[in-house]
């Protein structure tokens, strides 16, 4: 599951320049899942670390567990995000679905609030367990989640990607959009990244957009 990096080393340069780092980033984080008004919005579920197992490829042979991300995943998420130069802009655990392979955490992702929308941000899988399917589940168990939160029509769920994973994404239920049609903020981080992404990952961008009554 290649595609899983989102950007990639794309729009690093750019938004490490507008965003905090370090340990300012993961204090950043921190205060903000601690926040009680944040913890109040979630819904009763989403407060129990339920597992829950699906077969996904391992090479051990052991079930991958996949709970709701707490607290005690910043510093793993960070150090991916840093590690793959994803977007670090403001790490909150409970927006993240977290996979674990026997006791290790190997994948994660969220959808996270984009102004009126949302977008699909922060995937990441350990390389030994890429192209086996892992990154198709977790992105449709973050979908099948956003739903289950009772989103509905109106509440789209975006992404910024290449261009050579779109093929990917469409699997999943995302159609590719002109740039003028998403968000604002969507709008800006495309006009930071494409020309990064021409330079240092030798593609364009794309916009993609998941309407929930295509799949739900």
């Amino acid at each position: 599951d290649e595609p899983h990096r989102m950007l990639g080393s794309a729009l690093a340069l750019a938004l490490l320049a507008l965003v905090p780092t370090g340990r300012a980033a993961l204090e950043l984080s921190r205060r903000r899942a601690e926040t009680p008004l944040a913890l109040a919005r979630l819904p009763a579920r989403r407060l129990r670390a339920r597992f829950v197992q699906a077969r996904a490829g391992s090479s051990n042979g052991d079930a991958v567990r996949w709970r709701p991300g707490t607290v005690g995943d910043i510093p793993w998420v960070a150090s991916k995000m840093f590690q793959e130069k994803m977007n670090p802009i403001v790490i909150d655990p409970s927006r993240f679905l977290v996979a674990v392979d026997g006791a290790k955490t190997v994948a994660c992702g969220q959808i996270r609030p984009l102004g009126d929308a949302f977008e699909l941000a922060s995937l990441f899988v350990e390389p030994e367990l890429r192209g086996k399917g892992l990154g198709s589940a977790l992105v449709k168990r973050l979908q099948d989640r956003h739903v289950e939160e009772g989103h509905r029509d109106g509440e789209e769920v975006y992404l910024l990607t290449l261009q050579r994973t779109t093929g990917f994404y469409t699997k999943l239920g995302f159609a590719q959009i002109n740039v003028s049609d998403a968000p604002g903020l969507m709008q800006l981080e495309y006009s930071i990244g494409r020309q990064v992404a021409s330079v240092f990952a030798g593609d364009s961008l794309a916009v993609m957009k998941w309407e929930i009554s295509a799949t739900s």
